[in-house]
């Protein structure tokens, strides 16, 4: 709900699932939060973005990109082509003969 690009429709891309950290068996986090609060089309999170927990240091010296928002590839509301929209009009009758 705090992500703009998000309520517009747009498409959040996990990047990364893992990140690769060292720290100690004490410290191993269960799992590291992001916050996407903000972030619209076309932004993304990198590794230097994010708060890691206490005792723990990110190995890469890369600024990996953890997520990013999208455009997505087609809006599901929409509308349908004028065309295919449109009934199909009767063929005209020919008139009688008589």
């Amino acid at each position: 709900e705090a992500s703009p690009g998000l309520k517009r429709g747009g498409v959040l891309n996990i990047v990364h699932h893992e990140i690769p950290l060292v720290c100690s068996a004490e410290s191993i986090p269960e799992s590291i939060d992001i916050d996407l609060t903000g972030l619209d089309i076309g932004a993304a999170i990198h590794i230097n973005d994010v708060k890691l927990p206490e005792g723990c240091k990110t190995i890469t010296r890369e600024n990996l990109t953890l997520v990013a928002v999208s455009t997505p590839t087609k809006l599901a509301d929409e509308p349908a082509p004028a065309a295919a929209a449109a009934p199909a009009a009767a063929p005209a009758k020919a008139p009688a003969k008589g």
